[in-house]
């Protein structure tokens, strides 16, 4: 946001669960295991913004927060000179941001039409690494820490870090499209599913591969397409 006298960088954090702060380490609730800081993509994306106004001599202040806009998230032990906005603080902070009386001028539009004349779609720089299906670690990480999720129960897997519960039908079919997005040319099979999954019951994946894709064949040679 590009106010008068300031400029605004927020970064949006949609995690879930509880979680404390301890010497500076993050920890979830649930576990007592440290998490990766959110802070860090802030602190660089801020150093990024402040390298760009440097170069092209932009004298605004630079304010950065992280957001938090899940309602189901829970910060302990937290001081109050964090750059965060949790759930509970959103409209005030809102609200707050519509009080700031701003003047927009043709040196703040421009301002604009820079940063967005930066933007790239994909980087030109952006290098792919190598890799081979062998050499990848395989199982079901949850889609809210990025850690490994526990064996399914109940029809339900649950992350042992954040507490997150997903059903094994949308983790299985994530991982799926995992595998199509890194090896387009592979045919999806329940033996590979089940492998890439790292799950033990090739009839609870036969029966999601057919809720979901189409079944080609009728021998050894099976595999699945969409519909």
């Amino acid at each position: 946001m590009i106010l008068q006298g300031s400029f605004h960088l927020c970064e949006v954090k949609n995690m879930e669960g509880e979680y404390y702060i301890e010497s500076g380490e993050w920890y979830s609730s649930n576990s007592n295991k440290s998490i990766n800081n959110p802070l860090i993509q802030l602190e660089r994306n801020k150093s990024m913004i402040q390298q760009v106004f440097n170069h092209y001599r932009i004298n605004l202040p630079i304010k950065a927060y992280t957001i938090f806009p899940n309602p189901n998230f829970t910060l302990f032990q937290s001081s109050r000179d964090l750059p965060i906005i949790l759930p509970t603080q959103i409209i005030p902070f809102i609200n707050q941001m519509n009080k700031i009386t701003s003047l927009i001028s043709k040196d703040h539009m421009q301002i604009a039409e820079r940063l967005l004349s930066l933007t790239v779609d994909k980087s030109r720089y952006l290098r792919v690494p190598e890799y081979d299906y062998p050499m990848l670690k395989k199982g079901i990480i949850c889609e809210k820490c990025e850690q490994e999720m526990m064996s399914p129960v109940a029809r339900h897997l649950v992350c042992p870090s954040c507490g997150h519960i997903e059903s094994i039908v949308n983790g299985v079919m994530r991982n799926v499209r995992e595998l199509k997005m890194l090896f387009p040319e592979m045919k999806i099979t329940s033996a590979i599913v089940l492998d890439w999954c790292g799950l033990d019951s090739v009839k609870c994946i036969r029966r999601i591969l057919m809720m979901n894709y189409e079944k080609i064949g009728r021998t050894s040679g099976t595999f699945y397409v969409e519909k």
